[in-house]
C-alpha cells in the first residue's frame, strides 16, 4: 500500500528509557530495535539511559529484559512488518506475537511494547504532526528544552534510518559497542 502523500514514518519512544526519543524513518526502511548498540534503534543509546550510572543501569531489570536484538521493523508505504527476534516475544497494540505481525499504518499508529516499561509508537505523520509530537515531549530535568528535543533536528534535516543504515542515529558517546556495559547484562534474546 502506498504511503499517504505528505506522510512520513516516525518511530517515537513512548515509555521507559526511550520516552521522547524519535526517529524519522526512510520509506522503505528496515531497522532492528533492541538493547544492543549495534541496532539501528538502540535503547542503550537513549539519553535517559546514558545519564545513568553503571550501578543504576545494573538495577534496570525491566530494561535489561529487552533483548539485544528484539524486533526487526520494515516499513514500505503505509505497511509495516514486525519480525520478533526475542525469545520473550513482542507486543503490538496489546497483541502479543512470537513471529511476524503485519500492520496497516493508514489505520492509525502502532504501539510496540518490548517490555513492561519500554515501548515505542510507530506512526505516519506530516511535518505539522511531527511538530505537535515535539511539543508534547518533555525535556530531561535541568536540560535546555531547545537542545534536548529529539525531533528538532529531524524537522530541519530528516534522520535517515533505513536501508543501508550502519549505525544508530543516536550518538554513541564514544562507547565501543563491543566493550559496552551490555555485555554485563543478561541476554534475553
Amino acid at each position: 500500500m502506498l504511503r499517504p502523500v505528505g506522510k512520513i514514518p516516525v518511530l517515537i519512544g513512548s515509555t521507559g528509557m526511550v520516552a521522547g526519543e524519535a526517529f524519522v524513518l526512510n520509506d522503505p526502511c528496515d531497522v532492528v530495535i533492541g538493547r544492543s548498540r549495534s541496532c539501528e534503534v538502540s535503547l542503550q543509546s537513549a539519553r535517559r539511559y546514558q545519564a545513568l550510572t553503571d550501578d543504576e543501569r545494573a538495577r534496570l531489570d525491566d530494561f535489561n529484559s529487552v533483548s539485544r536484538r528484539h524486533v526487526r521493523l520494515t516499513v514500505i508505504g503505509a505497511r509495516a512488518r514486525l519480525d520478533n527476534l526475542s525469545q520473550a516475544g513482542t507486543v503490538c497494540n496489546e497483541q502479543r506475537f512470537d513471529r511476524v505481525l503485519d500492520i496497516d499504518l493508514a489505520c492509525g499508529p502502532a504501539v510496540i511494547r518490548l517490555s513492561a516499561n519500554e515501548s515505542l509508537t510507530l506512526a505516519l505523520a506530516d511535518k505539522e504532526q511531527i511538530a505537535e509530537m515535539l511539543a508534547k515531549t518533555r525535556p530531561l530535568p535541568g536540560a535546555d528544552p531547545a537542545s534536548n528535543t529529539p525531533l528538532s533536528s529531524a524537522i530541519r534535516r530528516p534522520v535517515d534510518v533505513g536501508e543501508g543504515a550502519k549505525q544508530s542515529t543516536w550518538p554513541s558517546r564514544g562507547v565501543d559497542p563491543d566493550t559496552s556495559d551490555e555485555s554485563k547484562a543478561p541476554s534475553s534474546g
